[in-house]
């Protein structure tokens, strides 16, 4: 059986920026992951935000929190139309590597 892991988000929350404890927590389950699932998983977290706009006020704030960029997502935590892209543009370019 093939199978993808995709890493946990965490959201624009008090709780799930860096240094809390819902961060905190994804983290560990994202690391978790990453050690059962060896190269079938994806830390597609790290790799959204790493996409942010410097141009962009929100993004940078949330570069720095360590959450995915305002500008990926329709809330706090749900991924809009470009963030989906992202993804699935990632999957797509890994997928070689992901299902070996």
């Amino acid at each position: 059986m093939i199978h993808i892991i995709i890493g946990i988000l965490n959201g624009d929350n008090k709780n799930e920026t860096k240094g809390h404890p819902g961060y905190n927590s994804i983290l560990a389950i994202n690391n978790k992951l990453s050690t059962i699932y060896g190269p079938n998983y994806l830390d597609i977290r790290s790799y959204l935000i790493s996409r942010y706009n410097p141009k962009i006020e929100t993004d940078v704030k949330n570069y720095y929190d360590d959450v995915v960029p305002s500008s990926f997502r329709n809330d706090y935590l749900h991924l809009n139309d470009v963030g989906n892209a992202i993804v699935a543009q990632k999957i797509h370019e890994n997928i070689h590597i992901l299902i070996n």
